[in-house]
This record gives structure tokens, sequence and C-alpha cells, in this order.
């Protein structure tokens, strides 16, 4: 049986619901395109081939068309829903063989160990992967998880700083209903924090105060690499979104005069 009509059971067993049978066609698919122990990354996007070979220091790595990630991912998910988070975190983690980079991947991951009360993982997984952000909803995600750990762990004040912090780079219902919740158990609002005096504080709990510079740079690169080898497409998204998190208006002026 060839790789595509695997992929067809595999749909059908996952609309039915038949995730046992669903699993064993994803895990016939891995096997039969890593069967020598290769790196292999399905990428979603084309900055992540270059996070990918930056922060792995590598380029020894088979790019595959197949989406494997997408599939033990998907299935991950109707594991969550059925409450099976063991389960489903174990399929997030053949998910991320198959793409490190992948920030949906990672967030479901740290879903699952909410939910298994895994706290200290939770953050150390969290940490991990703020180097791949390159987004201002991710950041936010990012301060909002760790926010969450400091919630679990009945330390309030940093969890509101948190979660005040995250709605300055995207607004969310979430941090809102979180702040309200601390507001009620404090018995007091939030403070009015300046940007100035909130990043002292992030700091001081040693985490960084954005997205780092590091693959700022990267996004940077990748899409005036893109633009000078002719994929016009792929070389504005990254600038479009590098625009967009940086507001830099050298950026917007390269976006336009491509466009």
């Amino acid at each position: 049986m060839n790789i595509e009509e695997n992929i067809k059971l595999f749909q059908q067993y996952q609309k039915s619901n038949k995730l046992e049978k669903a699993s064993e066609m994803v895990d016939a698919i891995a096997y039969a395109l890593k069967t020598d122990g290769r790196t292999v990354l399905c990428a979603n996007h084309i900055l992540e081939f270059y996070l990918f070979e930056y922060y792995f220091k590598t380029r020894d790595y088979e790019a595959v068309r197949y989406p494997v990630h997408r599939m033990y991912h998907s299935l991950a998910k109707k594991y969550m829903e059925r409450m099976h988070f063991d389960k489903a975190y174990e399929k997030l983690e053949r998910a991320a063989e198959w793409n490190r980079v992948d920030m949906d991947i990672y967030w479901e991951k740290t879903e699952c160990l909410k939910q298994l009360g895994e706290l200290k993982k939770l953050k150390e997984t969290t940490k991990e992967l703020h180097k791949f952000i390159y987004t201002r909803a991710d950041i936010a995600r990012y301060y909002r998880n760790i926010a969450y750990y400091y919630v679990e762990k009945k330390e309030p004040e940093k969890a509101m700083m948190l979660y005040t912090y995250s709605n300055m780079f995207s607004h969310s219902k979430t941090a809102d209903s979180e702040i309200n919740f601390l507001e009620t158990a404090l018995g007091r609002e939030c403070p009015e924090y300046t940007v100035e005096q909130i990043q002292k504080d992030v700091k001081k709990i040693k985490l960084p105060v954005g997205i780092s510079e590091t693959t700022l740079a990267i996004l940077f690169r990748a899409g005036q690499l893109e633009l000078e080898q002719g994929d016009k497409a792929s070389g504005l998204e990254c600038m479009e979104v590098l625009y967009q998190v940086t507001g830099d208006e050298n950026i917007r002026k390269i976006v336009e005069g491509n466009s």
C-alpha cells in the first residue's frame, strides 16, 4: 500500500473517530518516510527552514512534502477532545519529530501539560520555545503560559503582571478574564503599569522582554534572500510579518517597493 492510500485511510479512520486505527496509519506513513534515521522537516512556511537550520545548526535534513506533523497534530487534538491528554501529548511528541519549530504543536503540548498538572515542565517547555517565536500573537501567548504557571504556584502578583504584559503585544479575552479573576482574588484592581516598569519586572523573573532579536534578524534575512532569489511571495510574507512585529518604516518601504 502506498503513502497516498495510507493518508486516505488515516483521514477516513480519523473522521469516524477510530483513533487507534488512524494512529496505526500515520505510524505506517512515518515509517515509510523515515527508515534511515535522517532528520526530517515538514515545513509550513519558508521561514521554518531558516529557523530550523539556524537553531539546530544543520543543513543535513530531508524536506518531506507529506504533512506527517499535521497528521499527528490533528490526531492529538482528537485525543484532547476526549480528555486523553497523555495520549495527546505522545502524538504531539511524534509531531514535533517532523517539525521542531512548529509553534502550533508546541502550544498544544503546553495545553496538555496544563491539564496533566505538569507545571515545571510547562514552564520549561514554554521558555524553550521562545527562540522560535516571530509573531505578536505567539509572544503574547508565551507570557500567558508563564502567567498561568504563576497562578498555579500561588504567585498572583507575577501572574497579573505577565497577563498585562501579554496584552501589550496582542490583546486577548483569556488574559482579561485571568486579570479579572486575580483582581477579585486579591481584592484590588490591576496596577496601571508603564512599559518601562513592566519590562523591569519581567527581567526580574529572568524572562525576555519581547521577541528574540536573533529571530527577527533571521526573519529579515529570510525575506531578503527570498526576494533576491525571485520568490517574491515568500519574501514579502517574511517582510510583512516583520513589519507587523516591529513597525519599522524601512521594512514597510521594502514591502511597498516589492508589492
